[in-house]
């Protein structure tokens, strides 16, 4: 198959060269595939019939391999495990070959080989024979399958290719049968015969060739197929008319190629139409006498500087190579309302130079103003774009193209237009000639008019000239020009107070003037200096010149400056321009003296403010430390009291709850719950208001989690990223910059109009911790809100900025409107951490209430548990749920983690309720602790507080539950339970 797809290759490509040139012709064949409209496309085998088989429907086919695997597979399973039948499945892999695509056979050697293993696996039990037979048995089955699947691959991937090489041909290529009919047409071929992809499959080849002409096609294909299989190659097309589907008649080139195929052999014809090559060539010639058109007019241009006389030769020979009647070149006038007829033929008399067309859309020059592109018009008559003015209204206009002619920069000079009185068609050629002439047009309009400004130029300098001496000679500041004789030429009235006391002066030696009016050194300085830029070009500025007169004896200020310039008779000489600053510096001195005082007292009074504001940001940064601490105070007592007061009646409640039963009674002790717990989450929002326990238990980095989780309940969903767990700050440090956080999203929530915000922190390597909070909201102007500052914004950017330069930060914000806001607060790092409350060495021996060993526990099995609390009523509260309950035993009682630790090594409990809120060591540091001593030991974590920080906490430190004291109580009850269930004596 491959040697045969190499050989067909070779016939569908070497025809492309031997078609090239017509038999006693030597112009090249120009084919439409060689066009860039027609150029050769990659062609998807899917989308045209087969080479070697009719079309069959995929899901027919797809039902018949289903049919066959399944009737192969119950036969398998039917027949003796030491018989396989299963390599008929290759039945089912040959009829895959019908369907376009390689995946349909892959999956469905896949599935023979899994049915053919699972057969094995079904019907193992029933055989008694040796194993290695079935094996290799089923092990041939399976190869069989692959290979026939990879031939199958194989032929498919081959015909693919060779359809795809006739597909892609520059010309039209149609594949036979050996009878005559059509299997494959590529796109050129049914581009000729103007047939659909559905139309020609099956179809007889005699239907291209008209009926008088089929018995001269049948002996020339036969012909041509003997000679090119002799020779193994292709020789000359041969002419021949062929039939289009419309009936319409053409002449066309055959030649015929013998093919290989797998249903057979084959034959390849080679089709090459004789009309494209015919208009082919009259193309050229058009083409060529445009180009050479173009190139006369463009020479002509260069030579003739008469513009009209360059326009009317343009229309002239316009007319004349395409052939029509009427040729106009219409200029743009300045008001841009108008266009007027500048040059043309055909026109009646009197118009060409007169005649006026509006800019409007609504007729052909204005809208190819308008388009900026070529107009081309097949009647003017039906024409929907535009109506025809009357300029070709009246000459029976009724198809036309236009063009812009280019002029100054971004402004077009005109449009250039063709028209006929009758209905023709242009082609793209046509229009290309068209703007080529525009080009030339343009060319010779822009060098009319750069000649034009240039002598315009000449007579605006001119007058320039005349003006600038004008000016020299009344300007009121000192201007004055020695020449290259170094005598005095020219000066203005500005410049004769300085030479006021010298007479005869125009022509006087310009050294002699100096030293006449200023003293030395300075007149011989100056001499100096005009003499070395006289000689040199370079120039000389001084701005403040004070020196005593000779002649007056009066101190003058002058600023002066000296430049070479170049004189009408081509010498060099020097230019002064000079400024009298007498006065002028009388009253500078002035403002100095008094700027200087006034900047002495503002030194002063800075000074005094600067200590001021030291003083207000180290109060205000006390009062901040100070308010945050009778924060915390009344936290740690709402927290330690209230809360737990309010936990221990709930406690209490529940107790009575479950002695009582009455309906009645059941329903006030629910309000009375109900009013319970509500006054508990009150409690403990205020605590997190007043002062948040996870910034002093867990540091920065854990509060501000926590308080972006609080903004949830404000709808504000925070980000927060650190690249830190642990930064232990000063109590100063962290309190301003959580409020700060704090402050910053309570803004965001009022004024960004956005719901999303991130906070990150970081630590940078210069001992600085960074935290930016940003958001995508609307942003503000920085400059427009720095006088817009309202007091009733609070701990807002200035008061934070306040309190961050007071310890040494800065506050940094980037925002405008639209692009968000950006907040960046940096602090210098002291690591000294957050203070916290210790207490002395607790007393084991004063809460142990029992201490047993293995000897005395009951005879049936009773948890012993360890009661961690710092509060009294609480402990009382746990102890009599769990008494109630039945089934526990209290061993003892801690109010600390110290105690903790030190009654949990004593009494080896089986679990331990810990508080995570306590003196000296917390429950969290406790329970790490305990647990990698004793592992055995559960511990329930217990605490007011229930977020998700503490919680998280306290079970990677080794606890087994958390639960809220609220809760506690029954549910307590129930997870010691479920806890300690592993550990209960099976009976």
């Amino acid at each position: 198959m491959r040697r045969d797809l190499y050989y067909l290759t070779q016939c569908t490509l070497l025809p492309t060269a031997s078609m090239q040139k017509a038999p006693g012709s030597d112009v090249s064949i120009k084919m439409s595939s060689f066009s860039p409209d027609h150029s050769p496309q990659k062609v998807d085998p899917s989308e045209t019939a087969s080479l070697t088989k009719p079309p069959r429907s995929t899901v027919s086919i797809l039902i018949l391999v289903g049919l066959v695997i399944a009737a192969v597979f119950l036969a398998d399973l039917l027949s003796p495990l030491g018989v396989s039948i299963s390599f008929l499945y290759v039945m089912a892999i040959l009829i895959t070959a019908w369907p376009p695509g390689p995946l349909i056979p892959i999956v469905t050697a896949v599935v023979c080989t899994a049915l053919t293993l699972l057969a094995v696996a079904l019907t193992a039990g029933s055989f008694a024979g040796n194993p290695l037979i079935v094996l290799l048995n089923r092990g041939l089955t399976i190869a069989v399958i692959w290979i026939v699947t990879g031939a199958v691959l194989n032929r498919k991937h081959s015909e693919e290719t060779l359809e795809s090489i006739i597909q892609g041909s520059p010309i039209g290529q149609i594949l036979i049968d050996s009878i005559g009919r059509i299997q494959v047409m590529n796109r050129q071929a049914e581009s000729l015969f103007g047939y659909g992809a559905d139309e020609w499959i099956g179809m007889a080849v005699e239907h291209l060739v008209p009926e008088r002409f089929q018995a001269k096609f049948l002996k020339l294909r036969t012909e041509l197929a003997l000679a090119a299989r002799t020779a193994r190659s292709r020789g000359q097309g041969q002419a021949l008319i062929a039939r289009r589907k419309d009936g319409m008649e053409f002449p066309i080139e055959l030649a015929v190629s013998p093919a290989r195929t797998s249903t057979g052999k084959a034959t390849l014809l080679s089709i090459v139409s004789v009309s494209e090559r015919e208009a082919s060539q009259a193309l050229l010639r058009i083409h060529a006498r445009q180009q050479g058109v173009v190139a006369d007019l463009g020479q002509f241009a260069l030579e003739v500087s008469d513009l009209d006389e360059v326009l009317n030769q343009v229309v002239v020979r316009l007319a004349e190579t395409l052939d029509v009647e009427f040729c106009k070149i219409l200029e743009l006038m300045p008001n841009g309302k108008q266009l007027r007829l500048r040059a043309g033929v055909g026109w009646r008399e009197g118009l060409v130079g007169s005649a006026t067309v509006g800019t409007e859309p609504a007729s052909q020059a204005g809208f190819t103003l308008m388009c900026h592109s070529s107009v081309i018009v097949e009647d003017l008559r039906s024409e929907p774009r535009f109506s025809g003015t009357a300029l070709l209204t009246d000459h029976g206009i009724v198809s036309g193209m236009s063009c812009i002619i280019a002029g100054a920069p971004n402004a077009p000079y005109g449009v250039l237009g063709v028209h006929t009185a009758h209905k023709r068609s242009f082609s793209q050629d046509d229009v290309h000639f068209l703007e080529s002439i525009a080009n030339v047009v343009a060319q010779s309009v822009q060098r009319f008019y750069a000649e034009t400004e240039r002598i315009r130029s000449v007579e605006e300098l001119r007058r320039s000239r005349d003006m600038f001496l004008n000016l020299i000679q009344n300007n009121p500041f000192g201007v004055y020009l020695v020449d290259s004789g170094f005598r005095l030429a020219q000066m203005s009235t500005g410049s004769q107070k300085i030479f006021g006391n010298v007479h005869s002066l125009i022509g006087r030696d310009f050294a002699e003037i100096l030293r006449a009016i200023w003293p030395e050194p300075f007149a011989s300085h100056a001499i100096e200096r005009f003499c070395h830029t006289l000689a040199t070009g370079e120039p000389y500025h001084s701005t403040n010149t004070t020196e005593r007169r000779d002649d007056t004896a009066e101190v003058e200020t002058y600023d002066w400056r000296i430049d070479r310039v170049t004189l009408p008779d081509g010498q060099f000489g020097v230019v002064c321009y000079l400024y009298d600053m007498t006065e002028r510096a009388r009253q500078e001195a002035e403002v100095h003296r008094l700027k200087d005082e006034l900047e002495t007292r503002v030194v002063e009074r800075t000074h005094e403010l600067m200590e001021k504001q030291e003083q207000l940001r180290t109060m205000a940064a006390e009062l901040t430390l100070t308010e945050q601490r009778e924060r915390r105070r009344l936290a740690t007592d709402l927290h330690d009291y209230l809360a737990q007061l309010l936990v221990v009646g709930r406690m209490k409640l529940g107790q009575l709850r479950n002695t009582l039963h009455s309906e009645h009674h059941g329903k006030t002790l629910q309000d009375i719950d109900h009013v319970l717990d509500q006054s508990l989450t009150y409690t403990k929002s205020l605590v997190a208001e007043l002062s948040p326990h996870v910034l002093y238990q867990f540091g920065l980095s854990k509060a501000l989690e926590f308080l972006g989780d609080q903004m949830r309940q404000h709808g504000l969903l925070v980000q927060v990223d650190s690249d830190t767990d642990s930064l232990p700050l000063s109590e100063s440090q962290a309190v301003l910059l959580f409020q700060s956080v704090r402050e910053l999203l309570f803004n965001i929530v009022k004024y960004a109009k956005t719901d999303h915000a991130s906070v990150s922190l970081t630590t940078q390597s210069n001992g600085e911790i960074c935290i930016r909070v940003s958001d995508e909201g609307q942003g503000f102007d920085l400059a427009a809100a720095a006088g817009k500052r309202s007091l009733s914004m609070g701990f807002g950017h200035f008061s934070i900025q306040e309190r961050m330069n007071a310890l040494k930060g800065r506050l940094t914000i980037d925002s405008s409107p639209g692009r968000g806001t950006r907040v960046t607060l940096v602090l210098p790092y002291e690591s000294k951490g957050l203070v916290k409350t210790t207490q002395s060495q607790s007393k084991v021996s004063g809460l142990l209430i029992r201490e047993r060993g293995a000897s005395d526990r009951p005879s049936e099995f009773t948890v012993r548990v360890l009661l961690v609390d710092d509060h009294a009523m609480v402990r009382e509260g746990v102890r009599t749920s769990l008494e109630t309950h039945g089934g526990f035993e209290i061993v003892g009682e801690a109010v600390s983690g110290t105690e903790a630790m030190e009654l949990a090594h004593v009494l080896n409990p089986d679990a331990i309720v810990m508080d995570v809120n306590m003196p000296g060591i917390n429950g969290i540091e406790a329970t790490q602790r305990i647990t990698s001593n004793l592992p055995s030991v559960r511990v329930i974590a217990l605490s007011v507080n229930t977020d998700e920080s503490t919680r998280s906490a306290m079970l990677n430190a080794g606890a087994k539950a958390f639960l809220g004291k609220d809760v506690a109580g029954d549910e307590l009850c129930r997870v010691l339970d479920e806890l300690m269930a592993d550990r209960i004596p099976q009976t």
